[in-house]
């Protein structure tokens, strides 16, 4: 099966389509990456015109997404922390990540997280809620930074 290319349409929600396709595919249906190392997206049989009732991972190619930025207005601010919520990884910019490191004591620093397989910078928390991953990827002027809500709440909330 050929490269599938998902074009973004929307911010927010963040929405992505394939033209080839006539249906609409949110990231958070992305499930891997093929063999090749290319991200994969599962989806239902029937939507590439096959039997219904199977799950198939197809290759696809998503562009790099939104780099939310510590300094924005109040309605993006908003905006980033839902995306932050939302149990997928969103980048964010260097101040972003320094916010969280430095607003509360992290609830943990420099740890192996297996629920998304990496090791991350530290993690931040505020009372009994679940716990949001930050790392950074990169040095220098390439860094770019991440963060991801892990199923894990606070122990020390």
């Amino acid at each position: 099966m050929s490269q599938m290319i998902f074009e973004k349409i929307s911010d927010s929600p963040l929405l992505y389509r394939c033209p080839e396709w006539k249906w609409n595919a949110y990231p958070k249906d992305y499930k891997g990456t093929m063999q090749d190392g290319t991200p994969g997206l599962m989806v239902n049989s029937a939507r590439l015109g096959e039997p219904e009732g199977m799950s198939v991972l197809i290759p696809v190619q998503i562009e790099k997404g939104r780099v939310y930025k510590y300094d924005c207005p109040s309605n993006l601010w908003q905006e980033a922390i839902e995306a932050m919520n939302s149990g997928e990884a969103v980048e964010v910019d260097e101040e972003f990540y320094w916010y969280f490191l430095e607003v509360l004591p992290p609830i943990f620093m420099n740890k192996f997280v297996d629920e998304i397989k990496r090791r991350v910078d530290f993690g931040f928390a505020e009372g009994y809620d679940k716990v949001r991953a930050f790392w950074k990827e990169g040095g220098g002027e390439n860094a770019r930074y991440f963060c991801q809500r892990l199923n894990l709440m606070n122990p020390y909330g």
